[in-house]
């Protein structure tokens, strides 16, 4: 993969065009994403966290709302709704102190930073014991143009190495692929940057001590299906 100039990046997100579009899928997302959210909200009073907010069409999910964003324009926008934003460089520490946030949400952010481990790393040092994460991403990206042939074959292999690492305890360190973005397009994954599988950071996240929350319990059975409920969402809670 070749190195992305950050003024690339920068200027992708500032586009009104790309955040028409996103602001587009988050109100079409919104019913949904709120029957999910509020269940594992409910009973956490300090700061609720939005990794890449958007223009802020969450931010009337808690009163204690914050959200942050790479992009300036969508951070004045998240404002100007009267909620909370800061603006974030994905390469930087949460501007938090530590375990003073009750809950990190996040929906298709985690495949569009170039190193995620960092960012999981920053949500378990600012997130309080009890605290939830609930994440939504495009998991396991294929290309436009992968023959269903190949996604099947990649499908098996995941699923291989899935039970490889459990069974040699290997799922402590996240692995991830690079991926190609085009930027000369707008819509969804055209910008991702990161093939992630939620497997890994299941298991990441356990390691840690975080307690499961809508994944299978056994081991085994979770290399074939990693979810049992919330589709594909990851749900863990901090010991």
């Amino acid at each position: 993969m070749t190195d992305i100039d950050p003024a690339v990046i920068r200027h992708y997100y500032e586009q009104t065009e790309y955040i028409t579009d996103a602001e587009h899928h988050a109100v079409e997302e919104k019913p949904a994403r709120l029957a999910v959210l509020r269940n594992f909200l409910r009973g956490h009073e300090r700061l609720v966290l939005e990794i890449g907010c958007g223009s802020g069409v969450m931010g009337d999910i808690h009163p204690q709302y914050l959200g942050l964003d790479v992009s300036e324009e969508a951070v004045n926008l998240t404002r100007q709704r009267g909620y909370n934003a800061t603006r974030w460089d994905c390469t930087q520490p949460f501007p938090l102190e530590s375990e003073s946030v009750d809950a990190v949400f996040s929906f298709n952010t985690i495949e569009h930073i170039l190193d995620p481990v960092p960012l999981f790393t920053e949500i378990d040092r600012v997130l309080a014991p009890g605290g939830v994460v609930l994440i939504k991403a495009s998991w396991n990206i294929a290309r436009n143009g992968t023959p269903v042939w190949r996604r099947a074959i990649n499908r098996i292999r995941r699923v291989m190495r899935r039970i490889c690492r459990s069974m040699s305890g290997r799922t402590r360190t996240l692995v991830f692929n690079r991926i190609e973005p085009d930027y000369s397009k707008i819509g969804k994954d055209f910008d991702a940057v990161a093939s992630v599988d939620h497997f890994l950071v299941f298991e990441w996240f356990r390691w840690r001590g975080y307690r499961l929350l809508n994944a299978t319990q056994n081991p085994i059975l979770r290399c074939f299906r990693v979810t049992d409920s919330l589709h594909d969402w990851l749900a863990v809670q901090k010991g």
